[in-house]
């Protein structure tokens, strides 16, 4: 679907489309003022990764495409699955964070791991599109051609290019209705602007701006709302109830703050610090924070 941004009929002024009856991009409050740039959607994969490095991220980790692009990821192997030209020439050129020979993944959000499209692109042609879209996309449908899952298994998060936005689908309660928040998610109502099918996933959980997602995903891991228990795995600190690992991530939060994050970055101690997490986590939880994937 594409969306109806411009008024197309001089002689309807009702702010709808004559055709779908939905309130046009131009008519809505937050939407309107939002829009898609592939320069700017990349620019805020790199600078969240590198903050990310700055805090837990191994730097082995980290994929940086070539100055050509990822030749894995052609538009051919994306119009597999039915993807737009747009969404193979954005996801050619992102960084991402690779998976381990073991097929252990690495959190980028608390409990979430980002999909690694160069991997999905070079084997969709054997695994076929369904077991792709499975991991990225089920149980939400349809999601249209130029829409594009960010995450691998799990919660899922997707990325409007024609709109400039990423819906958190399954986003907590405790992100959503944070007042404290530096960005608020976006108030338009899907049904307004978006078919029904659409709508229901794109209203399920919070969305935002690309730029604004990502700087409130900074601000979580700023706050320690989202609390490292290790190198690779990511935690949500509102379950610290959890009755399995008592007042874990409330240790692993203190962890953090002596050794200087977030407010003393200067001399933030990333390896000294990290260290002393994992080796708490394991001499108290053993085995117990596996990744949610």
């Amino acid at each position: 679907m594409s969306y109806p941004f411009e008024e197309e009929d001089d002689e309807d002024d009702s702010g709808r489309d004559p055709d779908t009856g939905l309130l046009r991009i131009s008519e809505t409050k937050d939407l309107s003022r939002t829009s898609y740039s592939r320069e700017n959607t990349i620019a805020a994969f790199r600078d969240y990764y590198n903050f990310l490095q700055d805090m837990y991220l191994d730097e082995s980790r980290l994929l940086t495409p070539p100055e050509d692009g990822w030749r894995e990821v052609t538009v051919e192997s994306m119009q597999m699955l039915g993807k737009t030209d747009e969404v193979a020439e954005l996801l050619k050129r992102l960084p991402y964070v690779k998976t381990s020979l073991d097929g252990e993944k690495t959190h980028t959000l608390g409990r979430i791991q980002f999909a690694d499209w160069t991997r999905y692109a070079k084997t969709v042609s054997e695994t076929g599109v369904e077991a792709v879209k499975g991991r990225t996309e089920d149980p939400f449908e349809p999601v249209p051609p130029h829409v594009i899952g960010l995450t691998d298994w799990g919660n899922k998060i997707f990325l409007d290019t024609q709109l400039g936005v990423v819906y958190f689908v399954e986003c907590p309660h405790a992100i959503r209705f944070d007042p404290n928040l530096p960005y608020k998610p976006i108030e338009d109502d899907p049904y307004e602007y978006a078919l029904p099918d659409e709508a229901e996933w794109r209203g399920w959980g919070a969305a935002w701006g690309v730029r604004e997602f990502f700087e409130v995903m900074k601000w979580l891991f700023r706050e320690l709302q989202y609390v490292p228990v290790s190198r690779q795995f990511v935690e949500e600190a509102w379950e610290d109830n959890d009755p399995e690992t008592p007042g874990a991530r409330a240790m692993v939060q203190d962890i953090f703050r002596k050794h200087g994050w977030p407010v003393d970055m200067e001399h933030y101690q990333k390896q000294e610090c990290l260290d002393e997490v994992e080796s708490v986590m394991e001499r108290l939880f053993p085995g117990m924070f596996m990744p949610y994937l």
